[in-house]
């Protein structure tokens, strides 16, 4: 009897085993989203340094969008349309609403001189001349992207703003230097 319950008890063991349901869930190996480390090789001359990327990229099944080729200076139209905006709201003293324009205008093209100098005038004009010297400084720092015809015209407000905004913050030593460069680009 005590076999025949022992048996019993082995078969109900087993039995019991293979009816139980595991929590297990199984996870797929999450997909490479990174690539390797570009290989850089160096010639025999001095001071050429080529660097390949020897990964080929994925084939994706999302179609890729296709941007018109727009060159650096090429301002974008709707960069253009809002600054035109901009323009209308700071000619009727609305200068929290063209700040807002310009701003949305920086969204669309982070690295448009033009936006930050229309941005630098209009903080001058309200009062905010530490950000308006700011904004100045950082137009001209972008002003290798606009066009030969441009360029006079732009660095002349680029730095008159420069020479307002030193001069009403009190550094005159500042607002000396703008005025030299501000003769300096008469003077071209």
């Amino acid at each position: 009897m005590n076999s025949r319950m022992m048996s019993l008890g082995s078969i109900l063991l087993l039995v019991g085993c293979t009816t139980l349901e595991t929590n297990h869930k199984t996870y797929k190996t999450p997909k490479r989203i990174y690539q390797s480390t570009p290989t850089v090789v160096i010639h025999s001359e001095p001071e050429k340094i080529v660097i390949t990327d020897q990964i080929e990229p994925e084939e994706s099944s999302t179609p890729k969008i296709q941007r018109p080729f727009l060159k650096p200076t090429e301002p974008i139209p709707a960069e253009l349309s809002l600054l035109a905006q901009a323009d209308q709201y700071r000619l009727n003293q609305k200068l929290h609403m063209a700040e807002a324009t310009v701003e949305r205008a920086l969204r669309v093209s982070p690295k448009s001189a033009k936006a930050y100098l229309k941005l630098a005038q209009i903080k001058l004009e309200s009062n905010q001349s530490k950000e308006a010297e700011q904004l100045a400084l950082k137009a001209l720092s972008l002003a290798q992207y606009q066009s030969a015809t441009d360029k006079s015209t732009f660095f002349k407000s680029a730095w008159r703003v420069i020479y307002d905004a030193r001069k009403t913050l009190g550094n005159n030593k500042g607002a000396e230097e703008a005025f030299n460069q501000l003769q300096f680009q008469s003077d071209i």
